[in-house]
């Protein structure tokens, strides 16, 4: 067995270099600001585009005069497509083979076969089935992009067996993959279909409430409908108050602040500071028991409520705090009620502007927003209702997501096996190496 950075195969296959199977060659972006450059015929691939193990399509077009007149290149079918420069590659190495002529962005490489000893959906099945020791080889240093080095890549020997048996394998991956592959499906449908459950209970809950038996009445707002008879229409300003307790920085003190995830995904703690890295930025402590908003990310559900983790801790003024004018009010179910349905469309069309960082709560007029709310103590038996019921909903999507993440495994070990030559294509049976899995 010969042994090198892919561990061992058979003694008679070759290891060859890349750059001795394939010219490589990069792409670019013809101008913007030139329409006479886009809406052609001529697919435009870009990261965006690498889903499939094939490139059939993209969803971009350019001109035969927008690839002239760019650093992008036409590259033939059969050419082996490679994102070479995105955030992706942190985690994968986005891989495909062009089943028409493309051309290509600066973020890809494109290897175009040298040979026709070798069959190029071997060496993609060999880059998915090594990702991660391939990210580490072919990784730039020091790139504040995420990209790969493409003298590392030309440079590293891939093993090949005769002609023949790549096709071989590429059948068997092919055919017995395929039954892990539904298997994943399954399972990853299984859960965007809990994921929907869980959106749908959330937002049923805090806008119609959890008794099914209860009297409902119109609002005569079409896309509001009905509400529990007993539920009272009021200002969202006359739930909860802004409360402020400035802090007064001192250069050498250690402070922590707090920051909040989108989509309801809580608070969560940064790295304490001194007081001299602070500046003079005002900052605020945090109270204990209030709502708070991240105004930048209000209307993409960037809203928490603060517990005794928290003490002690600071808030710039983007975070505003909020506190019941009513002790008896859940603070927990107006979390639930901004962060879907109707509450979350509250903080969205009242954040104005583009996207991200442009969009600030206007906080006065989120305030005068009126909806139909329950009195307190349904408030506390809706919020208890959800949190029981997203413990249950969370535990099972855990439990499948753990399901998915080992078959996944699997088929890596499986592909590894195929693809070096340790694994008898005459005499292996999906269904005895799934079953524990399924």
């Amino acid at each position: 067995m010969n042994k090198q950075w892919f561990g061992s195969v058979p003694t008679h296959w070759e290891s060859i270099p890349l750059k001795y199977l394939f010219q490589f060659t990069g792409g670019g972006t013809p101008s913007r600001s030139q329409s006479a450059y886009w809406d052609g015929d001529i697919p435009w691939v870009s990261p965006k585009d690498m889903k499939s193990s094939e490139i059939k399509d993209s969803e971009e077009y350019i001109t035969q005069k927008g690839l002239e007149d760019s650093s992008s290149s036409l590259v033939p079918e059969g050419s082996l497509l490679i994102v070479a420069r995105s955030g992706i590659l942190k985690r994968t190495i986005p891989v495909a083979i062009a089943s028409q002529p493309v051309a290509i962005n600066q973020d890809l490489r494109a290897l175009i076969p040298t040979r026709d000893d070798f069959d190029v959906r071997f060496i993609r099945l060999f880059i998915r089935g090594y990702r991660d020791t391939l990210l580490n080889l072919w990784r730039s240093k020091g790139a504040t992009v995420e990209s790969l080095d493409s003298n590392e890549i030309a440079a590293t020997p891939f093993p090949l067996p005769p002609l023949e048996t790549q096709k071989e394998i590429i059948d068997f991956v092919d055919h017995h993959g395929s039954h892990i592959d539904v298997l994943i499906e399954k399972k990853e449908h299984m859960v965007e279909k809990l994921k929907e459950k869980r959106e749908a209970m959330v937002t049923k809950s805090v806008t119609k409430g959890i008794d099914s038996n209860t009297e409902m009445k119109e609002t005569e707002v079409e896309w509001i409908g009905s509400v529990p008879s007993h539920w009272e229409r009021l200002r969202i300003g006359s739930l909860i108050e802004e409360v402020k307790h400035p802090v007064e920085v001192s250069d050498d003190e250690v402070y922590q602040e707090i920051g909040i995830r989108s989509h309801g995904k809580g608070i969560f703690h940064k790295d304490p500071v001194t007081g001299e890295e602070i500046g003079n930025k005002n900052v605020f402590e945090v109270v204990e028991k209030a709502l708070i908003f991240n105004i930048v990310f209000a209307w993409e559900g960037a809203v928490a409520v603060s517990t005794e983790a928290e003490n002690e801790m600071i808030a710039s003024h983007r975070f505003p705090m909020y506190v019941p004018r009513n002790e008896e009010i859940s603070l927990e179910y107006l979390k639930y009620f901004f962060t879907h349905g109707y509450g979350q469309g509250v903080l969205d069309w009242n954040s104005p502007g583009a996207a991200g960082r442009n969009r600030t709560l206007n906080r006065e007029a989120m305030l005068s927003e009126e909806f139909w709310f329950p009195p307190a103590d349904e408030q506390q038996r809706i919020a208890q209702h959800i949190s029981d019921n997203l413990s249950k909903i969370n535990s099972l999507i855990n439990t499948i997501e753990q399901g998915i993440h080992l078959l996944k495994e699997k088929r890596q070990t499986f592909v590894k096996r195929a693809i070096t030559g340790r694994t008898d294509l005459s005499d292996w049976d999906v269904s005895e190496e799934m079953e524990s899995l399924v």
